[in-house]
């Protein structure tokens, strides 16, 4: 579908977008031992994310004041149906992330 023209005055405008084959969210699987990562059962991730993309941990009720953005750093394949996305800043203290574990 197209959408109406605008312009920016003076400005530059920057629109990134993802391909509709991309899915938008995943189930946090676990978190790294060192912290630094998280893994999803998502392989499309390593396709679909890269280093410096950000992403949004959230809540699994979606509750945006338990959330977080985080900087991508490198995404690997992690056995044959899980993608280990690494971060900037350490997850292991953030309670939302601790609570899944236990």
């Amino acid at each position: 579908t197209t959408g109406n023209p605008f312009i920016v005055a003076g400005g530059k405008l920057s629109v990134s977008g993802m391909a509709q084959t991309c899915n938008t969210w995943a189930k946090i699987k676990a978190v790294s031992p060192d912290g630094t990562g998280f893994i999803v059962s998502d392989t499309s991730f390593a396709d679909c994310y890269g280093a410096g993309a950000t992403v949004h941990i959230a809540s699994s009720t979606f509750d945006d004041v338990q959330g977080a953005d985080y900087t991508v750093t490198d995404i690997s394949l992690s056995g044959t149906d899980d993608v280990l996305i690494t971060v900037a800043k350490d997850l292991s203290t953030i309670p939302l992330i601790t609570e899944a574990q236990s």
